[in-house]
């Protein structure tokens, strides 16, 4: 029933719903179907984020996840909201996606810690068959292809030579790629991270922890990369490129806002009126660089009146500090 009413193209949102399990998420449900239902623009950005394919458990916990977080940042780009509570978010989500950059990193060194693996088993089956004839293979192995490789270590038959005839294998490497599961390995430093880091609408619990394979030394170097980004100027230029705060800015100073503006139109204007005169490609031309100049115009105020913000807002400084130990 409330798939109708909130319209088409929300198949998959209510599919995710349809994954989730408790009592204690049926008012989070309903806070989140209930605005929908009032909002078109957030029906569509949140029917968007759930029809990203998670088929398990975990993967439909963070689609609900996600879909807290956007409802949070629509409020946060829609609603009034104090220049702290703007900060405090801003905070969170400069602290998520700065540990999402880092898994990011760590998935990537996994990926490529597997890939050199058969690069090191034909160096390692050249130094073994070296220690029994020069001439055991007709050239280096580097030269040959895997299967040929693998040849050469079934015919040398000893253990190590076996074990690597494993390794040389096609099917070797794409089952241990396989074995990295990217959601999972997210999914862990943001539970395991959320409470210490104050990581906004994330997950509380995940069911497949072992799949993850992240060790406590791993979970606290993401802490500690996090903490190392985190430095005032970072998050007051995260504050400053975020579209709520822009809006805030402009709700607050909208005089400031018409004034940055003139110049602009007035050149606008003036190109407009004298486009009969010119090239299509002049006129685009002068048009982009304009706009340019608006965008230039705008970001400069946008900083002038965020350092004013600071400057004025004592509880601003208190969230700019460094963060904790």
């Amino acid at each position: 029933m409330a798939h109708r009413r909130l319209g088409s193209g929300g198949q998959a949102y209510f599919s995710t719903f349809e994954n989730l399990f408790g009592d204690s998420l049926s008012g989070r449900v309903w806070t989140l179907i209930n605005a929908m239902h009032e909002s078109y623009g957030l029906r569509v950005r949140l029917f968007e984020i759930s029809s990203h394919p998670r088929t398990c458990v975990d993967g439909i916990a963070m689609v609900f996840a996600d879909l807290e977080l956007r409802f949070q940042i629509y409020n946060a780009e829609n609603g009034l909201n104090t220049e702290e509570q703007l900060m405090e978010l801003t905070r969170g989500l400069f602290r998520m996606e700065t540990l999402n950059a880092h898994v990011d990193t760590v998935i990537a060194q996994r990926i490529a810690h597997i890939s050199a693996q058969p690069v090191s088993a034909v160096q390692r089956l050249q130094r073994l068959i070296d220690a029994v004839s020069p001439n055991f293979a007709e050239s280096p192995l580097s030269e040959m292809s895997a299967q040929e490789c693998q040849g050469i270590a079934y015919r040398l038959g000893t253990p190590e030579a076996l074990e690597l005839a494993e390794i040389l294998s096609p099917r070797w490497l794409r089952n241990h790629l396989a074995l990295i599961d990217q959601l999972q390995v997210q999914m862990y430093y943001q539970v395991h991270l959320a409470q210490a880091l104050g990581l906004p609408s994330r997950p509380y619990s995940m069911i497949f922890e072992n799949v993850a394979r992240v060790t406590p030394a791993e979970l606290e170097a993401g802490k500690r990369y996090v903490i190392d980004q985190e430095t005032p100027d970072a998050l007051k230029a995260s504050l400053i490129a975020r579209d709520y705060w822009q809006n805030f800015l402009r709700f607050k100073y909208p005089d400031a806002f018409i004034r940055s503006d003139e110049v602009q139109d007035e050149r606008m204007g003036a190109l407009f009126a004298a486009r009969e005169s010119m090239s299509d490609h002049d006129y685009v031309a002068q048009v982009e660089a304009v706009v340019t100049e608006r965008e230039h115009a705008r970001l400069e105020l946008v900083t002038r009146l965020t350092e004013e913000e600071i400057t004025e807002n004592p509880q601003f400084k208190v969230v700019l500090q460094p963060a904790p130990e």
